[in-house]
């Protein structure tokens, strides 16, 4: 059963939206999985308009990711693996940005898109340069690696950006963010106990972690 939770402020892109899932979605289950290991931290993230990426209306939902280190707090997150969150399709997959160099004319960097349905379409954005493992064309499962964390495109230090996106390409200006949904992601509390949820979106400060 797909559980979605789409809050638009337009509603005729809600409608619309909701009109596209209805014909085209049912063989998905609407949830992603964690794309990264370990302890990372949501650094930049719904809701708005606490996130720079709300000012930009295909990354309203976006997220930024940044490893933790249990005793020297936020590190670099350089080399670290990326996986597939979800099922799909690789439908773009560009590796040729350098590491390290701001880029405003190449803002995602080195990244991968992947469809999962006619109107979903998740970004993996600022990809170390030459990790990139996947091709256009290429089916994908949830939880293969794509890649590896790194600090390409408009990026001021390593992080992973992902977001979701109604239309193939992550420059357009006619696209719009989607709201995403997760399964089985793993949480510290407030104890520093890894708890599971199930059918969340992610929200700024909170901390994901593997068991």
């Amino acid at each position: 059963m797909m559980h979605l939770r789409p809050v638009f402020s337009i509603s005729g892109m809600c409608i619309l939206y909701l009109a596209l899932l209805s014909e085209s979605f049912a063989q998905f289950d609407g949830s992603l999985i964690s794309p990264v290991r370990g302890t990372w931290i949501v650094s930049s993230g719904p809701p708005c308009p606490g996130s720079h990426h709300c000012a930009t209306r295909n990354q309203s939902w976006a997220y930024d990711l940044n490893l933790v280190h249990p005793v020297r707090g936020v590190i670099a997150c350089t080399g670290q693996v990326v996986y597939s969150p979800t099922d799909g399709k690789i439908i773009a997959a560009f590796d040729g940005s350098p590491d390290g160099f701001m880029n405003p004319r190449a803002p995602f960097g080195n990244h991968v898109v992947i469809r999962r349905s006619p109107v979903e379409y998740v970004v993996l954005a600022h990809l170390q340069k030459g990790s990139i493992v996947v091709q256009p064309g290429m089916d994908i499962s949830a939880g293969r690696t794509i890649g590896r964390c790194g600090n390409s495109g408009n990026s001021s230090g390593p992080h992973l950006h992902m977001h979701m996106q109604n239309l193939p390409d992550p420059h357009s200006a006619d696209a719009f963010g989607l709201p995403m949904v997760f399964s089985n992601i793993y949480i510290l509390n407030r104890f520093g106990v890894c708890e599971q949820t199930s059918d969340s979106g992610l929200i700024q400060s909170q901390l994901l972690c593997t068991p």
